[in-house]
């Protein structure tokens, strides 16, 4: 909720000024220009069915745009739909009613538009409460996500260094730049995350903690992904309790991330392998990143039928009957989600349904 009120405030202070602009080119325009082709900007309430929008007011439609003004800046509705036990909060507009078009929000602008076009926004409205989770995987140049690739220890501590301000445990005020380390140093795109993380103690119990140099583009292996997903959700080992046995890995017995493997598979961060072994040495895949990360975060979704129809696809993630497809599909997509009646197996929270697909950037300090 913090985001988007956030990014409202910060759009709002550029609104005023767009608008002026606008406006002085469309008297310009009445002045200056005898004919010119027009098109027109409406807004429609799209109201959340049974709400009270008595108190909801929308932005007044422009008409009259000319081509030589071109585009018309977006407004925002003042107010909020009510219900019996709650608010719906404006997300957006949307060229659809059912938010499967293309989004527009305060900080945008529509394109000019054919002559006599009349360009419809719907109002997008989510009943509060709802939470956001914004994409930390962006894929590859070539259109793939490689679900099976490796991934370095850099961009491993970079997204939990990303998570961590998503769910404010961490803010710009807090991010550092200085490090001990010989191979991470100042204008390196990792070098804030590492510094910060090494700050916030997610590398406790592990050799590079101390170590001279951190190596940033080796493969991160599954112990020490498990070292700091444990560290992440602030979190020291502890002994299991009546609910939820300690799980045994054949292969874990004198491992020196022993004690951070067991409180992250207990957790449901990591499951082993059918053979009874954890394979901590083994490099760790993207997807089984990614599923590591979703669920430290609590971002997890029971099956494909809980997402959307718009989300971001991949070609390389497209079997759904994967077991790592939904952890994808999470882990590259922005977008509102609230939460199910059903629990996440030794997680202290439930499944998530998808409300809407965003849009909005998020902004990653240093």
């Amino acid at each position: 909720m913090s985001s988007f009120k956030q990014m409202k405030t910060a759009a709002k202070r550029g609104l005023a000024m767009v608008l002026t602009i606008a406006l002085a080119l469309s008297f310009a325009t009445m002045l200056t220009v005898s004919a010119a082709n027009t098109w027109e900007l409406t807004y429609d309430l799209n109201a959340p069915s049974g709400a009270d929008t008595s108190g909801v007011t929308l932005p007044t439609a422009q008409t009259g745009i000319s081509d030589i003004v071109a585009s018309a800046a977006v407004g925002v509705p003042t107010g909020e739909p009510t219900a019996a036990d709650g608010v719906y909060v404006f997300i957006g507009w949307n060229t659809q009613s059912d938010g499967n078009g293309t989004w527009y929000f305060d900080t945008n602008v529509v394109p000019a538009q054919a002559d006599g076009t009349v360009f419809k926004l719907y109002a997008q409205w989510i009943f509060e409460p709802y939470e956001e989770h914004f994409l930390y995987i962006t894929g590859y140049p070539d259109g793939t996500v490689r679900p099976q690739g490796n991934l370095t220890r850099g961009e491993a501590v970079w997204v939990f260094y990303r998570q961590s301000i998503e769910q404010g445990k961490f803010t710009a005020a807090d991010a550092v730049t200085a490090n001990s380390y010989s191979d991470v140093n100042a204008g390196q795109w990792y070098n804030t995350a590492i510094s910060s993380a090494k700050k916030m103690g997610y590398f406790a119990g592990w050799a590079a903690d101390g170590a001279s140099a951190f190596n940033p583009d080796t493969p991160i292996t599954r112990a020490e992904l498990a070292v700091i997903a444990a560290n992440f959700a602030k979190a020291a080992p502890e002994a299991p309790d009546a609910d939820n046995a300690l799980p045994v890995f054949t292969d874990i017995a004198d491992h020196w991330a022993k004690s951070y493997i067991e409180y992250a598979a207990r957790k449901g961060y990591f499951v082993g392998y059918g053979d009874g072994t954890f394979r901590p040495d083994s490099q760790i895949t993207r997807a089984e990143f990614m599923s590591v990360v979703n669920t430290a975060s609590g971002h997890v979704v029971e099956n494909d039928s809980f997402m959307l129809p718009n989300m971001k696809t991949w070609p390389d993630n497209a079997d759904k009957t994967a077991w790592y497809y939904t952890a994808v599909q999470v882990a590259t997509n922005s977008y509102l989600a609230a939460r199910t009646n059903k629990p996440v197996a030794n997680r202290p929270f439930n499944y998530e349904k998808w409300i809407s697909i965003i849009d909005y950037p998020f902004t990653i300090p240093g």
